[in-house]
């Protein structure tokens, strides 16, 4: 199924409350279509998907169009998340985003290599952040998105 133009529905996994505060304004901004659904951690993000490996075809309400990821979090990383999607049919085709205060090359290397599908650096202000999304989510609602192996085609 086709999303309309600037709705998505965002899986954002990031440990610091006060960036997925500032994630949800900026988002909230950007457009009120897009529905946001927030995690603290990759292992909990592997929970929340594994519901919809396993229920293949049943009710796909809160299945992510788009992944936003922090990198370094305690309790699963930004990379087992990558590794975890990489390697299920059914999640290998939702497009993943670093979002990370990280500018290290080599974990920038690392996310791509593990099938990131961009690698952003966050910014330090709400309003760069805002546009930095606004930039975003403008990019990936005009993008064709993939059907979900474990979706009843529409």
């Amino acid at each position: 199924m086709q999303k309309n133009l600037f709705e998505l529905d965002i899986l954002l996994v990031e440990d610091d409350p006060n960036d997925v505060f500032f994630f949800e304004q900026a988002c909230g901004r950007v457009s009120q279509l897009h529905k946001l659904f927030s995690l603290n951690n990759a292992r909990a993000a592997i929970r929340h998907l594994e519901k919809f490996t396993e229920t293949a075809g049943d009710d796909m309400r809160g299945f992510p169009t788009l992944v936003v990821s922090d990198l370094k979090m305690p309790g699963g990383d930004g990379f087992e998340l990558l590794r975890w999607l990489k390697n299920h049919e059914s999640c290998r085709v939702v497009p993943a985003i670093i979002l990370s205060s990280s500018a290290l090359q080599r974990d920038v290397q690392l996310a791509y290599e593990l099938g990131a599908n961009a690698y952003l650096t966050k910014p330090r202000s709400i309003d760069e952040l805002r546009s930095l999304l606004q930039k975003t989510f403008e990019f990936w609602c005009i993008c064709q998105h993939p059907i979900c192996p474990a979706a009843p085609e529409a």
